[in-house]
């Protein structure tokens, strides 16, 4: 495989590197003769969360959805397992986004000029199984995933700030009527003389900004032609403009994994405009599709 380094003129040139092979010329170097098994794991991805839109299903039922952009997304690096891995997966290390070169430290610039990819700005790693692998270089688009199944997403929450407990936990407080008085969202009593307070106490705090993961969510629609894939329901953890992790769910991956593209989609080049458009109940949308405008009513109280 190339390097994905050029040298033209004195200097370096980014080149693309191992994806403008086809699907034919990859398989026999690095999936000759394996199947996929019950056992076999895919790699996820890196996406950006866009926001949410609400989509027609056939029986004219709204729902909202999660929209999700994989902005070049590329494997730039494999690793074997440790030794003292528990479950013997391989290291898959995935990148995405778009960073300027003089944002990231030379020793990255190599590592992702030898994958043939450009600097990128998120990088994280998946645990694969040896059927799964992929060179370096490879692109994952949102057609990794097919509209129908489910998957996992992981991110950050929005952070809060210092909230209350009323607000952070969800606290009843107290009554809002006769001898209460500046005490109606109030912690309360925390411990007495004899007993101290235990660590764990549900007590005031930073809210939100911590990892969370949304299990078992589905892709009700991807948009080849964009990049986009659209999850039921708006519990996307994560602001506008986050990057989220989305893998293949990990309690109905063995009843889908005749679903999933093994180990990826390739493009090809030959894809039909009207073939990149799924969604999981088999209808066409763009008809059906939400727009972004809105009409205020004319009629106000």
């Amino acid at each position: 495989f190339s390097s994905g380094l050029e040298e033209k003129d004195g200097g370096q040139k980014y080149t693309p590197g191992i994806t403008s092979l086809t699907e034919d010329q990859m398989f026999p170097l690095w999936t000759s003769g394996r199947k996929q098994t019950r056992k076999s794991v895919r790699t996820g991805l890196i996406a950006v969360k866009v926001g949410n839109i609400g989509l027609w299903d056939v029986n004219n039922k709204r729902m909202n959805c999660s929209v999700l952009c994989v902005d070049r997304c590329h494997v730039t690096s494999v690793e074997k397992p440790q030794k003292n891995s528990k479950t013997g997966h391989w290291h898959l290390e995935v990148s995405a986004g778009l960073e300027r070169p003089y944002k990231v430290r030379r020793a990255q610039r190599y590592h992702f000029a030898a994958a043939g990819v450009e600097p990128k700005k998120k990088t994280c790693g998946f645990g694969v199984t040896e059927d799964a692998l992929l060179p370096p270089g490879t692109e994952l688009t949102a057609r990794h995933f097919v509209a129908g199944q489910h998957v996992d997403v992981k991110g950050v929450t929005r952070g809060k700030g210092f909230q209350g407990a009323v607000r952070r936990w969800g606290f009843k407080g107290q009554d809002r009527t006769h001898g209460v008085t500046k005490a109606a969202r109030s912690l309360g009593s925390t411990g007495t003389r004899t007993i101290k307070t235990k660590p764990g106490r549900k007590m005031a705090g930073r809210m939100g900004g911590k990892n969370r993961t949304i299990l078992s969510f589905q892709v009700y629609k991807v948009d080849g032609i964009n990049n986009l894939i659209y999850i039921r329901g708006g519990v996307v953890p994560g602001a506008t403009g986050n990057f989220v992790f989305v893998r293949d769910a990990h309690f109905r991956r063995q009843r889908e994994a005749d679903m999933y593209p093994f180990p990826t989609r390739f493009t090809t080049g030959k894809e039909v405009p009207e073939d990149l458009v799924q969604t999981a109940d088999g209808v066409n949308q763009h008809a059906k599709e939400a727009t972004l405008y809105f009409h205020r009513s004319k009629h106000r109280r």
